[in-house]
């Protein structure tokens, strides 16, 4: 991630425990946290499609009712695989998800420094009894000010773009399989 310029440092990556999850496709998707974005912001954010191109494709599903991925697929902006990997990731921002709390906006304040982890460990539980946004939650209890949560939110969203572009990138491109010598479609 760090030589795709998608994360700030290998010591970040390091910390958030993801190095494993990083070199096997199938769990880079469920690192997905945040809240959930439409399709259409996801791929614009990937830099995948234009603002235009996604006007015009929302208009075109106005109009005919289809799925939006269908149109992007059917207009040559992305393909299948592609599309198939993006709902996934989107589907993964539910965080359900084991593995997308390493993403989550409390486990990346720790990881940061900008909390402690007893200090999430009680926002949490004011959150379960309480409700609202964690940010606002973390705010409340004086944990931390509105700028610092701009700044973890400004982190992980570069980190979710950065892994989604991964993802895309892996699902449109064959890759070597190192013990048999021969290529894979990691799409099938």
């Amino acid at each position: 991630m760090t030589r795709l310029g998608l994360a700030h440092s290998n010591e970040l990556v390091s910390r958030l425990g993801i190095e494993r999850d990083l070199e096997d496709d199938k769990k880079i998707g469920l690192l997905a946290a945040g809240e959930r974005h439409p399709l259409g912001v996801l791929l614009h954010l990937v830099g995948r499609i234009t603002n235009p191109q996604l006007t015009s494709a929302l208009d075109e599903q106005a109009r005919n009712g289809k799925r939006l991925g269908k149109i992007l697929v059917s207009r040559g902006l992305i393909d299948e695989p592609e599309l198939k990997a993006a709902l996934a990731f989107q589907r993964g921002q539910n965080g359900k998800a084991r593995h997308s709390k390493k993403l989550k906006l409390g486990n990346l304040g720790v990881v940061t420094g900008e909390i402690t982890q007893v200090q999430l460990d009680q926002a949490l539980v004011w959150q379960v009894m309480y409700g609202g946004k964690f940010g606002a939650t973390l705010v409340h209890m004086g944990y931390v000010n509105r700028r610092q949560i701009k700044k973890i939110l400004q982190l992980q969203s570069s980190l979710l773009v950065g892994l989604l572009a991964l993802i895309m990138a892996l699902a449109s491109t064959p890759v070597m399989n190192k013990r048999a010598g021969e290529m894979v479609d990691l799409t099938a």
